[in-house]
């Protein structure tokens, strides 16, 4: 079982119930699952692997709650735009995308996201052109998890491309919460509009039942 000691932050913020920040704070991990959090020398004082973390803030890995990755490729395009000249000098060039595109769009958008902290990423993807399909972000985000534990990834991933989609479908009809279908772009059909309309369900309970 492999280990990891990161130890000596100048300060560790927890972010549990307490809201702990432990100055020199350390962490304990074993196979990739985080086992002690406190000051460093209530911790172990080795592992497989020890990194010094002094001169650093540690904290846990940002969530970001709405991206688009593929748009990654097309960032330096028509950047002095306002919203729908913007949209619609990238729609016909979103129209181009290919299986190859996405999957390169989303590798660059997650790589971002890693140096800048971020372990977490909603994606809000509504385009598929030319055979494209969320398979392809999905090996996009595996090509990463192989590169950081090569042992492991292989069957992790076969199992996320089994049951991400399920999941997904089976938490939006669980949840008690409204159900809302709405455009997704400015450029909507009043045929899509009315779609979205009688699709849309209320909630349950109702939101008076919830204040």
């Amino acid at each position: 079982m492999s280990t990891l000691l990161l130890q000596h932050a100048d300060l560790l913020v927890t972010m549990d119930a307490q809201r702990r920040q432990i100055k020199d704070g350390a962490l304990f991990v074993r196979d990739q699952a985080i086992e002690q959090v406190g000051p460093t020398a209530s911790l172990p004082a080795s592992a497989d692997t020890v990194i010094n973390a002094r001169g650093m803030i540690v904290l846990p890995g940002l969530v970001n709650t709405h991206h688009h990755l593929y748009q990654s490729l097309t960032r330096a395009l028509a950047q002095d735009s306002v919203l729908f000249a913007w949209l619609k000098t990238l729609y016909p060039i979103w129209a181009r995308l290919t299986p190859d595109a996405v999957y390169l769009g989303a590798k660059l958008g997650l790589a971002e996201l890693m140096l800048s902290g971020c372990t977490t990423s909603s994606d809000h993807h509504y385009l598929w052109p030319h055979g494209s399909r969320i398979d392809d972000e999905i090996e996009a985000a595996g090509s990463w998890a192989s590169a950081s534990t090569p042992a492991a990834a292989p069957c992790r991933w076969a199992k996320a491309r089994a049951v991400c989609r399920p999941i997904l479908w089976l938490k939006m009809r669980t949840l008690s919460w409204p159900t809302v279908a709405a455009p997704s772009r400015p450029f909507t059909s009043v045929s899509a509009s009315a779609w979205c309309a009688s699709s849309s369900r209320p909630a349950h309970p109702s939101p008076s039942r919830l204040i």
